[in-house]
Formats: structure tokens, C-alpha cells, sequence
């Protein structure tokens, strides 16, 4: 607990979303702030066009069982896409992605040093993030959920974080083909580089893991200018490779090459469950999104193997996380961050 970095920081105004949406079709029907109602008519939102659109380029072919070493999951259809665009405006590797929670937007860092982010309506690149404030490569990438103007965080190799937010608001945004993005905050505190960021659901809280076997928790202020750090969390014995938040709850899940996937709630972000059962460095995780009475968690590994886990309620100790199953084994080679798709 404490002090354990510090960001530098510009003034400006804002304010916080409220964001409390649980369900993803509701998600796609308004963004905070720019309902239908509040724009007048009853026309449907950008967003909600923009996934029906996206809905609309899958078919559905027969169905598949999925088997299990664990267990035998009811067969489901499987649905068959097809590669809609392709963006190539990056000079080198693209190490992440993220995609707003709300709108066609897409975030994408790469080792040319730079962050690309895209209008996946329109198909078109609206903003280029290049700034001196990072001497190493781009590493990872995450879009706040919340706040009146679209903003994002950018982990390092050079071992910092910065925080970058948009000049438009999300109405403007939508319409623009160039914007400019403001640099609000420099978070120091890692001592090498950042592997993963994620924001909490309301983005009170910034979790930020790296090389140097740490996690790191940061209090936002509502104008991403002034982090705090929390908690330094220290659990794990190698690498911490990924870090996630629960779709509505203040629980972090984390990944490393300890072989290890780990649980961890607010207040003293004490470790709640310690998820053994690879083989190998563990790339990623994700909850599932919707409340079904359980709450599931798949993660990834260099074994080749998906795993599912399962837990009663939330948070919870590990006696009571089980192994529900293991996904069929269609991969021939570890399954990295970038490639593990997401928990819907």
C-alpha cells in the first residue's frame, strides 16, 4: 500500500462517466452521455448500428461439439466470419490492441513507436499518438471506459505509462477523420517494462503489470491527470504478463510465467485464489461478461491449452475454484495475450 510511483500532470476539466452497464446488448444501444434520448428522435445509436453491421458478416454453420478433459460442453454453433478490412498504417509489429467498450473505436500500438487509432465505421484512421515521452517501443494499450472525452493508457518498455485524451467528445469524435489527443499523465513507478494495463469498470482504478514481477494499482482522478498508487502487489515470482478487471466488480485476475493465474479484490488487494494448473508462462485471461449465477474465467498458456475456471460467487477463496474444462486441443503452439480472443 502507499506511495509507489507518481505521474506527472496538465490541468484540464472533466468528468466521470457513469458506467454501470452489465449486460452487452445494453452496451451497444447508448453510450454515457449520448443516448437517443438526449440527442433527440428515436433513432438508434452509432454504436448499436455499428455491432448490428458487424453481426450481420457472420453465417452460422452446423453445429460442433466442444470436448473436454474436464468436462462435456453442450454443442454450440459455431459461427463462421469473414476479414472485413485490413488496416496497414503501422512500419513494424503490432504488440496490442484494444477496442472501446462502447464505440467503433480501435487502439493499436506498435514497435515503430507509435498508436493508431482507427473509426471501424468509417474504416478510416483519425489520429496518430507520436511523442518523445517514450524511448522505448509501445508495448500495450487500453481504453478508459468511462469520462466525457475519450481517453487511453500506453504501457512501455521504457517502463512508463502515459495517459492520453481526446480533444473531441465522443459525438465529434465519430465525425472527425483527424483529431488531436492531449498527453494528460506520465506514471513512473515500474522497474521494467510494461507487459498489460486494464482499467477497472467505472475507471476509478488503473492496473498496470510488468518485467519486474509486480502489479501495480492506481487511483485516476476524473481528469486522468493526478495516479496514485495503491497497492504494489507482489504475489507472483516471475514476469507478470497480463492483467484484467471483472466486467462490474473491483477483482483483478493476473497472468505470469510463474505458470500461475491469480485472483485479487479490493480494499487490501489481498490474493483470493491462486489458479494452478498449467504447464508452462500463462499469456492471458478474461471473465465471462453476463451473470449467470457463476462467474467463469478462461485463461491461455504456453501448453497449448484453454482453460476454463469456474467459482460459485465472487470474490471467493481457492478451494472453490474448479477446473470446469479444458478446450479442445486445436492449438499447436503457446497461445500468446494478442491472440486470445475474449470472453463474451
Amino acid at each position: 500500500m502507499g506511495d509507489g510511483g507518481s505521474s506527472q500532470t496538465n490541468r484540464h476539466g472533466g468528468s466521470r462517466w457513469d458506467h454501470r452497464d452489465r449486460d452487452r446488448d445494453d452496451r451497444k444501444r447508448s453510450y454515457d452521455g449520448y443516448d437517443r434520448d438526449q440527442r433527440g428522435g428515436n433513432k438508434r445509436s452509432r454504436s448499436e448500428n455499428y455491432y448490428q453491421q458487424l453481426l450481420l458478416t457472420s453465417t452460422h454453420s452446423t453445429q460442433s461439439p466442444i470436448n473436454s478433459n474436464k468436462q462435456q460442453l453442450t454443442e454450440i454453433s459455431m459461427p463462421s466470419l469473414k476479414l472485413e478490412h485490413t488496416f496497414t498504417d503501422h512500419m513494424d509489429k503490432c504488440w496490442s490492441m484494444s477496442l472501446h467498450n462502447k464505440l467503433p473505436l480501435l487502439a493499436t500500438v506498435s514497435s515503430d513507436n507509435s498508436c493508431c487509432i482507427y473509426n471501424l465505421e468509417t474504416k478510416q484512421q483519425i489520429a496518430t499518438l507520436e511523442d518523445n515521452v517514450h524511448t522505448k517501443t509501445m508495448r500495450t494499450v487500453a481504453f478508459k471506459p468511462t469520462g466525457d472525452f475519450p481517453s487511453l493508457a500506453i504501457g512501455s518498455f521504457d517502463s512508463t505509462v502515459s495517459i492520453w485524451r481526446s480533444c473531441l467528445d465522443y459525438e465529434d469524435l465519430l465525425e472527425t477523420t483527424d483529431c488531436e489527443w492531449e498527453l494528460t499523465a506520465l506514471i513512473k513507478g515500474h522497474e521494467n517494462e510494461i507487459n498489460s494495463v486494464d482499467w477497472s469498470h467505472d475507471g476509478s482504478y488503473l492496473a498496470t503489470c510488468s518485467r519486474d514481477k509486480s502489479i501495480r494499482i492506481w487511483e485516476a482522478d476524473e481528469e486522468n491527470e493526478e495516479f496514485e498508487c495503491v497497492s504494489v502487489i507482489q504475489e507472483h515470482e516471475q514476469d507478470v504478463k497480463f492483467v484484467k478487471w471483472h466486467p462490474y466488480k473491483n477483482i483483478l485476475a493476473s497472468c505470469s510465467s510463474d505458470d500461475t493465474c491469480r485472483i485479487f479484490k479490493q480494499d487490501d488487494w489481498e490474493c483470493v485464489a491462486d489458479l494452478t494448473d498449467a504447464f508452462g508462462t500463462i499469456w492471458s485471461c478474461d471473465f465471462e461478461k453476463k451473470e449467470n449465477g457463476v462467474v467463469r474465467l478462461v485463461n491461455c498458456s504456453d501448453d497449448t491449452i484453454v482453460r476454463v475456471w469456474k467459482s460459485d460467487r465472487l470474490p471467493n477463496n481457492d478451494e472453490l475454484w474448479t477446473l470446469e474444462s479444458e478446450l479442445p486441443d486445436v492449438h499447436d503452439e503457446a497461445v500468446p495475450m494478442e491472440e486470445a480472443g475474449r470472453f463474451y
